[in-house]
C-alpha cells in the first residue's frame, strides 16, 4: 500500500507532539519509505496537532517554508513546498495553530506536511490537553517533555510568550475547561445539522467532503459534529464512499 493510499484510509489521530517523539516504532514499505508511526496500537500516519509557532523559514524563492510547533510536550518541523506553501506563508511567531497533515520521515527526521493549517485561540492548546489526558491517560502523561524531534532546539520554547500566558493564566484555564466540558456533553446545536448537510451538498460536485475538513470549517464543538455525522450516517441522510468522505444520498 502507498503513502497515499494509507492516508486515505486513516482518520488524523489527536495526539501530542511528545507522544510522537516518545515512540521509536516507525513501520517502513520493502523500498525502506516511512508508511506509519506505531502508537499504543494504533498506525498513525495523519494526525491533529494544536500547537504554538516557535520558529518559522521561508526560502528566497518562495518555494519551501517550514515552522516549528511546540505543544509543551515537544517540538516538530511542519515542511511545505511549492503548491502547499500557502497553508504556512500567513501563520507568524507566536501563533496558535490547529494543524491537519501526514507525517514524513527523511534524513533521520520525522516531520510533518500540512494539509489544513488554521489559527486558534491559545485556550485550545488547554483543552486539547485534557482531551489527551483523558483518552491516553499514563501514554500521554509519560511522553517525554520538550523532547525534539529532528534538530530542533527544544529550549527555545521556554522564550514563548504565548506558552507561558497558556499555562500561568488561571481565568483562561477555567474558559478552557468550560469548553472540554460543554465538547463531552455532545449538546445539540440548533441548526448544527442543517449546516453539515448544506456543506457536503456543496462539495458533491468534488466527491464529497472529508470530515476533517468540515470540522474545521465549522466553529461548533467537535463531538457536537461528529454525533451529528454519526446520527446522519445511521439515518441513511449521507454515506461514507471511503472511510472519512462524506456525501449526500
Amino acid at each position: 500500500m502507498s503513502p497515499e493510499e494509507f492516508k486515505k484510509r486513516n482518520t488524523a489521530f489527536k495526539i501530542s507532539i511528545g507522544m510522537i517523539a516518545s515512540s521509536d516504532d516507525l513501520s517502513f514499505d520493502e523500498n525502506q519509505r516511512f508508511r506509519f508511526l506505531n502508537l499504543n496500537g494504533k498506525e498513525v500516519y495523519r494526525i491533529n496537532l494544536i500547537a504554538n509557532v516557535i520558529d518559522k523559514f521561508e526560502s528566497n524563492q518562495k518555494q519551501y517554508v517550514n515552522i516549528t510547533l511546540d505543544d509543551g510536550t515537544g517540538n516538530i518541523r511542519v515542511k511545505a513546498f511549492a503548491d502547499s506553501i500557502h497553508l504556512l506563508q500567513n501563520i507568524n511567531l507566536g501563533d496558535s495553530i490547529i494543524l491537519i497533515g501526514v507525517l514524513r520521515f527523511y534524513n533521520d527526521e520525522l516531520y510533518v506536511m500540512p494539509e489544513i493549517v488554521k489559527t486558534a485561540d491559545p485556550k485550545w492548546l488547554l483543552a486539547r490537553k485534557m482531551e489527551l489526558e483523558a483518552e491516553y491517560g499514563e501514554l500521554y502523561s509519560n511522553a517525554r517533555a520538550y523532547e525534539s524531534i529532528g534538530d530542533v532546539e527544544s529550549a527555545n520554547t521556554m522564550q514563548n510568550p504565548v506558552q507561558d500566558q497558556v499555562q500561568t493564566n488561571a481565568p483562561l484555564q477555567e474558559k478552557a475547561e468550560e469548553i472540554v466540558e460543554e465538547k463531552i456533553e455532545t449538546q445539540k446545536q440548533p441548526g448544527l445539522r442543517e449546516k453539515i448537510v448544506e456543506m457536503i451538498k456543496a462539495n458533491e460536485a468534488e466527491g464529497g467532503i472529508d470530515i476533517d475538513k468540515l470540522i474545521m470549517s465549522m466553529k461548533e464543538p467537535v463531538d457536537s459534529i461528529n454525533k451529528e455525522v454519526t446520527d446522519l450516517l445511521e439515518e441513511g441522510s449521507i454515506y461514507e464512499p471511503k472511510p472519512g468522505r462524506l456525501r449526500i444520498l
